[in-house]
């Protein structure tokens, strides 16, 4: 699975994509896409609560995320509306938040996840890992596990930012120039992160 921290990275882009921090009418919406982006890691609650290990784990599944999304929409529309009179960021950030979830721990490819429950034959896992994933340390002197965290932010964040800015309209040829710096960095680091897969 992918770092905590590359879930809250990946609410706080689709975030950045729609609305804006000093518009009062869509701030309320970032810690809401961050939890969304978090929620299908929530089967682990019945694990440390209570011991019981869900199987499949259907909270990775594509639609679990379309109807947590569908409902989180619904439901902060209602309270906008009611309360304060403002309509909320459109449905789709609402959908994506909980979907990139899935599309981080594909990408890590450590394990097959039930991207289709409930059609037969719905487990997938990535022939190529592209994020190093959480190491399960015991000490947080652990190097590989800051290693890990290291190569999962250099991975992911410039293509969080790189999806925000075509959201934002960025011109091309700034975007250009800043890859310039950042694309050798982002290529040194994918190719380390599939060398430990092999």
């Amino acid at each position: 699975m992918s770092t905590p921290l590359g879930h809250i990275a990946a609410g706080m882009a689709i975030y950045f994509c729609y609305g804006r921090l000093r518009s009062p009418h869509t701030r309320w919406a970032l810690p809401c896409l961050v939890l969304l982006a978090v929620l299908p890691d929530a089967d682990y609650l019945t694990i440390w609560l209570f011991g019981i290990r869900q199987e499949p784990r259907v909270t990775h599944g594509i639609l679990f995320c379309v109807i947590a999304g569908i409902a989180a929409w619904w439901l902060t529309r209602r309270l906008q509306e009611n309360v304060i009179g403002v309509r909320p960021l459109g449905v789709a950030g609402f959908i994506l938040a909980p979907l990139s979830h899935l599309a981080l721990d594909f990408s890590v490819g450590a394990h097959t996840l039930p991207i289709f429950w409930p059609l037969p034959n719905g487990d997938l896992m990535s022939p190529l890992p592209l994020l190093p994933g959480v190491v399960h340390a015991r000490s947080i002197a652990n190097l590989a596990l800051w290693r890990n965290s290291i190569l999962e932010s250099l991975v992911l964040i410039p293509v969080l930012l790189l999806m925000v800015a075509r959201a934002r309209a960025v011109p091309f040829a700034r975007i250009a120039r800043t890859a310039r710096f950042v694309l050798p960095v982002w290529c040194m680091s994918l190719c380390w992160t599939v060398s430990l897969a092999v």
